[in-house]
């Protein structure tokens, strides 16, 4: 297994802390320079042509070339099935659009050659039964709106197949005493109890609005982990159990 990450703007992103995942980051000039490679197979010939400042900043500043580049990268990583499962960390909504939207766009650029003939395969990737796209939203009103943007946006691109929706965060459902009890203890514990059931009845409210985007649902509530402990472990293991 395999976390893929990437960012339209090359920032760092902490790897997993877990030894049994391995961690590929996708740079935009790093892939596009193993991908030229590939293709003009000398290293002097691309150092001539593509190591200057001015086409450094054309290949991330170009509409839609940074993403079909980590797209390509993503593709290299799926053909040669090093891993029995790539988990792709896309960054927020709008940048996550682009990068499926982008490969379709330069394959309808270049109707022939290699870069059209790769951006298929980038596409049929996309499109593979082997593929799912999962959705993350916060229990808010916000981002439970825009992951049903995000949804819609998504099904004009392609036809991906969709699957869970995994609403993340949430207020752990704990058993508290009644409230007529309440009065009996402190002030400071009293308003704790009703900002937790505040927070559970605004859940609720965001859980209902978030099930009519017709995706099944995986409630992960809010974790609270010693440090020595991974986050990704521990999530991991709350699954499991269910």
């Amino acid at each position: 297994m395999a976390v893929v990450s990437w960012s339209p703007f090359d920032k760092e992103t902490q790897a997993p802390p877990s030894p049994d995942i391995d961690w590929v980051r996708i740079e935009t000039l790093a892939a596009f320079r193993e991908y030229a490679l590939q293709i003009i197979k000398f290293d002097k010939l691309y150092d001539v042509v593509f190591e200057n400042h001015v086409f450094k900043t054309f290949i991330k500043a170009a509409p839609g070339l940074p993403e079909t580049v980590a797209a390509g990268k993503l593709w290299d990583l799926y053909q040669k099935e090093i891993y029995d499962l790539l988990v792709v960390d896309l960054p927020s909504s709008g940048h996550a659009v682009s990068f499926f939207q982008s490969p379709k766009g330069i394959n309808k650029l270049f109707r022939t050659g290699f870069i059209h003939k790769d951006s298929e395969h980038i596409l049929e990737m996309f499109e593979a039964p082997t593929t799912r796209i999962d959705l993350v939203t916060l229990p808010e009103e916000l981002p439970v709106v825009e992951c049903r943007q995000l949804k819609q946006e998504l099904e004009q691109v392609l036809p991906f197949h969709l699957g869970y929706l995994h609403f993340n965060q949430c207020t752990p459902q704990l058993e508290l005493p009644p409230a007529t009890t309440w009065e009996h203890v402190s002030k400071d514990i009293s308003e704790c109890l009703e900002r937790h059931q505040q927070n559970l009845e605004s859940d609720k409210e965001t859980y209902q609005e978030a099930s009519t985007l017709g995706l099944p649902i995986i409630r992960m509530e809010r974790l609270a982990i010693d440090r020595s402990k991974s986050l990704i472990d521990e999530m991991a293991h709350v699954m499991e159990g269910r």
